[in-house]
């Protein structure tokens, strides 16, 4: 599993609809030097093969859940190249003046973040007889150095030029990491005295925003979510488990209030979502998984009593571990 770091991560915050962070290059071939002659399937096997061996385009992002720290890359299991490399015909007459708008209005397309980061747009039709190569790959993936090796791999001087042997970009990707597996390990780093950064979700628009909030480690962290108590692997990191049991009213109410009021959602779509899916799911997982509470709290935030058991223990815990 290998995490974006801070830098990397903020090409990817930093990125609006306006100012796009990719980073985009032209690569001009001459048709004349291919021993058997140019074709587009040729050269899109040829490249298949070359990539093989360079993990860079073949990961994409995880989001690590709860937006508590930056995304990892994976391995996409259903890589297809031909979701990347793409061909087009330039507008006549095929000189640089149309080559250039060409690859301007490309490079005002952002990349699909649900795939790796790059694309190859091969272009046809130059005056010159040559072939264009419009290549796109996201900052948050590869440099100015980066990039030149990646490119000096897949391509050669000499058209008879084995590839190189040794790939840039490192080992290959291991598996996809779960959205488990990944909360796990950041709660670990917490626990272990790390800081993660954790940017902010906006709940309006279902995405994550630009901003981060650091997260330092404490005495005490408190880890919420209604799934937690599901995964063994979680209900371990935890020292004190509590179940906060509220009614399904009281439930179905705060859910409107806050997406109404707050998410901009209408009344009609928060109770078909709240009766296809949240209630049923509940009963499914949630409502099961309190057998794993160390405390069921009944009541919620006006169950002082509950509470001050609950704080008492935490002292009672801490207070064990400076002694």
């Amino acid at each position: 599993m290998d995490r974006l770091s801070g830098l990397d991560a903020s090409f990817l915050y930093l990125e609006t609809p306006s100012q796009l962070l990719h980073v985009c290059g032209v690569i001009l071939l001459g048709p004349e030097t291919i021993p058997e002659g140019y074709a587009f399937e040729t050269f899109k096997d040829e490249l298949e093969k070359r990539i093989d061996g360079v993990p860079m385009f073949h990961r994409k992002l995880k989001q690590v859940p709860l937006g508590i720290d930056h995304p990892v890359w994976v391995d996409d299991e259903d890589f297809d190249i031909d979701r990347h490399v793409h061909r087009m015909a330039l507008p006549s007459p095929g000189g640089e003046r149309e080559l250039a708008d060409l690859c301007g209005h490309m490079a005002g397309i952002p990349l699909d973040r649900s795939r790796p980061l790059w694309e190859f747009v091969v272009i046809e039709g130059l005056e010159s007889g040559k072939v264009a190569i419009f290549t796109k790959m996201h900052h948050c993936t590869v440099d100015g150095v980066s990039g030149a090796n990646a490119i000096s791999f897949l391509c050669s001087l000499e058209p008879d030029a084995p590839p190189l042997e040794s790939a840039p970009g490192g080992a290959a990707v291991a598996r996809t990491p779960s959205d488990t597996e990944l909360l796990a390990s950041q709660v670990r780093a917490l626990c272990e005295g790390r800081s993660v950064d954790k940017p902010v979700y906006d709940f309006v628009s279902h995405t994550r925003s630009a901003r981060t909030e650091r997260v330092n480690p404490a005495d005490v962290v408190v880890l919420d979510g209604i799934l937690l108590f599901v995964d063994e692997t979680l209900r371990t990191l935890c020292d004190i488990k509590v179940f906060v049991d509220a009614d399904a009213d009281i439930r179905l109410v705060r859910r409107l209030k806050r997406d109404v009021m707050k998410r901009g959602r209408t009344l009609e779509e928060v109770i078909a979502q709240y009766l296809e899916t949240v209630h049923p799911m509940h009963l499914q997982f949630v409502e099961p998984s309190k057998r794993y509470a160390d405390v069921i709290v009944p009541r919620g935030g006006h169950n002082t009593i509950a509470i001050e058991m609950i704080v008492a223990k935490i002292q009672h815990r801490l207070t064990g571990r400076l002694a």
